[in-house]
């Protein structure tokens, strides 16, 4: 049950973390096009 419940841990972990990056990369692009505009 400890397994189970570290692995399930992980895989939260892994999602969040997969879940940060595609929001950064999102929020990265829509700065460098607000950014872009106001040059």
């Amino acid at each position: 049950a400890a397994a189970d419940s570290a692995d399930a841990v992980e895989t939260a972990l892994r999602d969040a973390g997969e879940t940060t990056h595609r929001i950064g990369h999102v929020t990265a692009g829509a700065g460098v096009r607000y950014c872009g505009q106001l040059a």
